[in-house]
């Protein structure tokens, strides 16, 4: 593996390391090259670890090349970071090198609540994917994808609902055909009144997630 170090940060609680990490083999079809972000204390042992890759960018080759070269602080604890992905044979646009930015909150997450579903990767670009209807909804609602045309949904997934204490609620698993039918039912019956988030996640990975508000 490589390893390339943009930038190194102290934050209150110990210190941030942002940079890029994967594969040395640029067209091995094993290739795993992904952004990262590592939180570690005082000690440098470590917190925790996200990595982040864009969810159009998949090849036969493997996963294209994702850069970061720089990061910033933001006054809300969080990091933006900017970079590089190079899309490999992807069409429409084969070989084309194109500009990355995100921004995370405080534990690296692109939408709150990842750390309490124990997610290790981040996918970026399919925020908003998800909708849920009515909102807010009591006994039962439907959540909505709307995928991009060029996602590959995969075969098994799941939704987990938490709470705002990231104590679970609930969790469901999810057929590629169940998602591509485009709409899901949501049995809210059981479900005390407040306000949760609902991510939806593929093993360690996390893909998108929405707020539902319970009456």
């Amino acid at each position: 593996t490589i390893g390339y170090l943009a930038d190194f940060h102290q934050v209150e609680d110990g210190y941030l390391l942002v940079g890029y990490t994967g594969s040395q083999a640029v067209f091995n079809e094993d290739l795993q090259q992904r952004g990262y972000i590592l939180k570690v204390d005082e000690n440098r042992d470590s917190l925790w670890a996200r990595f982040y890759s864009v969810y159009d960018t998949y090849s036969p080759n493997g996963r294209p090349l994702h850069w970061l070269w720089d990061s910033k602080l933001t006054l809300d604890g969080g990091v933006v970071c900017c970079g590089e992905v190079l899309q490999f044979n992807n069409d429409p646009t084969p070989l084309l090198i194109t500009p990355w930015l995100f921004k995370t909150d405080s534990l690296g997450c692109i939408e709150p609540g990842c750390q309490f579903v124990h997610v290790e990767e981040i996918t970026i670009g399919l925020e908003q994917s998800m909708s849920v209807f009515p909102n807010p909804a009591s006994h039962r609602a439907t959540v909505r994808f709307d995928l991009p045309a060029d996602f590959s949904i995969p075969d098994h997934s799941q939704w987990v609902m938490i709470d705002l204490q990231g104590r679970e609620i609930m969790r469901q698993d999810l057929s590629r055909s169940a998602i591509q039918s485009g709409d899901i039912p949501l049995d809210l019956s059981s479900i005390a009144p407040g306000i949760y988030q609902i991510h939806w996640i593929m093993d360690s990975v996390w893909l998108d997630s929405v707020k539902v508000v319970v009456e």
